[in-house]
Order: C-alpha cells, then structure tokens, then sequence
C-alpha cells in the first residue's frame, strides 16, 4: 500500500501553475511550541524571509516548505522517541488502500445526498478547519455500511500499514465531506486533532477536476481512485487541495490510537 507506487493513487508534485495555492497557505501556518525547532521556524517565518520567498523561483519555494514541514513532523511525530531517523518512522509515509466498492460508494452518496435534502448539511462541527459535511452517525444506511463493512477494513488497513495491532485503533468521528466549485472548494493545511487520519473518495475521479489531500512537507498531492483511502497520521500537514469545477465526496475519518510504541508526548495530546 506504498501511495506513490500505486495504480489506485495518482500522487504528483504541485507544479508552476498550483504554485499560487501552496504560497498563500504559507501565511496560513501557526508555530508549534516546540524548544527544538522554533528558531528555525522563525527564520522561514521571517518578514527577510517572506519577502524572498515571494521572488523564489518555485522549486526554492517548495524546498523551504518542505523542509519546515519535515522538521515539524518529524519533532511532532517520533514514534521511537530513541531514533531520530525518518526511516524508521512509519508515521511519516502515507499509504492507499482499497476499502469500497464502486456499489458500496454510490450507495454512500446517495444516502448522504437523501439526509441533505430533508436536514442539510453541517458546517460548524469543527473548531476550526470546518468542512460541509455529515456524520456518518447520522446516515441509517451509510452508518450501518460503515460500523458491519468499512470499518473493519479500515481498522485492518491503517494497523498493516503503520505497525499498529487491530485494537489500537478506534475511529471515533468520521463523516462524509462534500466539495463543491460553487460551494467549499478547499480546506487550508492543518492538523488533526487525532493521530491517524483516512480520506476516502466516494464519487468517481470524472466527476471534478482537481483535489485530493495536499501535504505540506513533500509538495506532493494525492488524487486516489473512486473506493481507495489514503492513510496517514493526522499530525502530519495536511490540505484539501481546491477542486475547479464538478463535485468531490469523500469520506473522512478521525482515529484515536493507543500503543506502547508511541511517546508519552503523542498520547498526551490525543
């Protein structure tokens, strides 16, 4: 479930012409309280180092946002509090996965689309980062699908690929998000609040152009395949690329992990 060798994922690297978007989610960041990296984030935070950026040419500017992106995942994210290594961090790497069929993720539209048209959507769930959405708790027929069908998969999926047991894991809000060229069109690049997160596309790739889950620290985004999810860890930054015409369902999931592998300073902030 390697996302960047994988049919079921087109992952690519922001080019000239989306360079715009990931520049203006600079100004966007927040500074982690963090002793080891903050004079670093400083310097990149800079007015010098704004006003450069915003002459760089394109690949300079990618390079500095990666490279912050990197140093706050890897601080936020040591798995082995004694390695320092990225190689040996699974949190770190993003996977893909098949989850739905093409029947399950129709089915999961039009039930959404259903309990819309009678109670509408939400779009304050979430303190901050909110997207329009509905929770699967609401959803009679989705909600079943996902407690008996989906989320054993997930659950299997995510501890597979993250060296997490099945019981580790507990998906504790997810909901079906939908973008819109004339409604929400993107989410500005965050953190979750939980420690693994999935995003899984509902509706066929033909249906929208552009989208897909952005990641800061690589400039890399991930456009899966109708049914397939893209699994990573929450704490790593994280976007909603903006889609330019058509709709886009996803399917969102926030998961709470327990483990001896992970710090004492991950567990404390879930």
């Amino acid at each position: 479930i390697d996302a960047e060798n994988d049919p079921m994922c087109d992952v690519h690297l922001c080019d000239e012409e989306e360079a715009g978007w990931v520049q203006r989610r600079l100004a966007e960041r927040v500074l982690p309280d963090k002793r080891r990296s903050i004079k670093y984030l400083r310097r990149l935070e800079s007015a010098p180092a704004q006003a450069l950026l915003k002459v760089a040419p394109w690949p300079i500017v990618r390079g500095a946002v990666g490279a912050l992106g990197r140093l706050e995942s890897v601080l936020s994210l040591e798995m082995y509090p004694e390695t320092k290594s990225t190689l040996d961090n699974p949190l770190l790497k993003s996977a893909v996965t098949r989850v739905m069929t093409k029947e399950e993720c129709e089915s999961v539209v039009l039930d959404t689309e259903a309990y819309a048209a009678e109670k509408g959507w939400t779009n304050n769930r979430h303190l901050s980062h909110a997207t329009v959405d509905i929770p699967i708790t609401d959803l009679p027929q989705a909600g079943r699908l996902f407690n008996d069908t989906i989320r054993p998969r997930l659950v299997k999926a995510i501890a597979d690929g993250f060296g997490f047991e099945g019981d580790d894991i507990v998906p504790i809000d997810v909901f079906v998000v939908k973008y819109a060229a004339e409604g929400q069109r993107q989410l500005s690049v965050h953190r979750d609040g939980a420690l693994m997160t999935f995003s899984l596309l509902l509706n066929d790739p033909g249906d929208f152009e552009g989208g897909g889950t952005y990641f800061e620290e690589d400039g890399r985004v991930y456009r899966p395949q109708q049914g397939v999810a893209v699994l990573h860890s929450g704490k790593r930054r994280h976007g909603g690329y903006p889609i330019s015409s058509g709709t886009r369902y996803i399917m969102v999931g926030f998961c709470l992990c327990r483990s001896p592998l992970l710090c004492d300073e991950l567990l404390a902030e879930e």
